[in-house]
């Protein structure tokens, strides 16, 4: 029951997470490629230079990204180029506008209230090579899956010592140009970095949904041990059961139950026993991870999945379970000898 409820709660919150996560890609990236790094450095700037420089591009904007401490806090400071980044993403200003983040910080909405701002107050980041920069909130935006937190321009962050790398490139098609063409000659254009890879937006959407099924694999993994262990429970729970009513077993054969019948009946328990517990740690698990999706809608999952089609998948595979379970008691039951399963105490 409680592997299961475990299982049911992380579901919810992985298609929930899952399901947010490809509405904030649809609804906000405006851009036609993503270019990133396979490690978790940066790259130097000459790539986005390389991508505008291909034949087919319009825009290319790029994103940056340093760590830094803000009242005791570690945060993560976006930078972006404000000239272009409205063409690549479409950020929803509720004051101020991205032009804020060229002498100063655009916010999202969400940690904007969460730590109590106010427009015009300056803001002190403690980088962590001991940098520091003090800039001014100038503008407050939705928060989304692809920029949150404390944004600034990318020329701001090499001010303030941040070395000049790019986390991320988004690039826009010019009228007319071919997305096909254009992707291999942005590959070409990039061959010589291995580490630096090109996606458009359906290949960008799948690898971040892929990156959260590799957690959820990890996690199911784990589960497994729980419910392989409450399998056992079940064999043991029926095992104690059968030596415990072996007069009773006795009686039954004895007024005309056949070995057959006491083995569908031992099943019968098993899988009552699977369901039951299985109902009970799904029940559990959906109001779990209905509630950690509550909690976590300020970290970006915003919106609620269910996948009920899953949650009756791992149902009907509880009662394969019991039946499977009930197996060696069942075989056991049947097989006691009636005169000494009566004369027992």
């Amino acid at each position: 029951m409680i592997g299961l409820a475990l299982v049911g709660a992380m579901s919810i919150l992985g298609a929930s997470t899952k399901a947010s996560t490809s509405a904030s890609v649809e609804g906000v990236l405006r851009a036609d490629f993503i270019v990133t790094s396979t490690t978790f450095r940066g790259f130097s700037p000459v790539v986005a230079q390389d991508v505008k420089a291909v034949p087919g591009v319009g825009v290319v904007s790029p994103i940056r990204s340093a760590p830094g401490q803000i009242n005791k806090r570690v945060e993560v400071i976006g930078g972006i180029d404000p000239a272009t980044v409205s063409q690549v993403l479409a950020l929803d200003f509720q004051q101020g506008s991205v032009a804020g983040a060229k002498d100063g910080f655009i916010v999202d909405d969400e940690t904007f209230t969460s730590s109590n701002l106010k427009i015009g107050q300056s803001i002190n980041v403690l980088f962590a090579d001991g940098n520091t920069v003090k800039l001014p909130i100038n503008g407050t935006f939705a928060r989304d899956g692809l920029l949150s937190g404390y944004v600034t321009s990318n020329a701001n962050l090499v001010k303030a010592g941040q070395p000049d790398q790019d986390s991320a490139v988004y690039a826009t098609l010019k009228d007319g140009a071919n997305p096909v063409t254009v992707k291999a000659d942005i590959d070409k254009a990039l061959a010589d970095l291995p580490t630096v890879v090109v996606k458009d937006q359906s290949e960008y959407k799948a690898s971040v949904v892929g990156q959260v099924d590799q957690i959820l694999a990890i996690i199911y993994a784990l589960l497994g041990l729980a419910i392989i262990i409450s399998i056992l429970g079940i064999v043991n729970t029926l095992a104690l059961s059968v030596v415990e009513r072996t007069r009773e077993i006795g009686l039954l054969r004895a007024v005309g139950m056949s070995r057959k019948q006491m083995k569908s009946s031992i099943r019968w328990e098993s899988m009552v026993i699977a369901v039951f517990g299985a109902l009970l740690g799904l029940g559990l698990g959906v109001i779990f991870g209905v509630s950690l999706q509550k909690v976590l809608r300020n970290e970006g999952i915003q919106l609620l999945a269910i996948p009920w089609g899953q949650l009756i998948a791992f149902l009907i595979v509880s009662a394969l379970v019991g039946v499977l379970a009930a197996l060696w008691p069942a075989r056991r039951a049947s097989r006691l000898n009636v005169l000494d399963a009566i004369s027992s105490e």
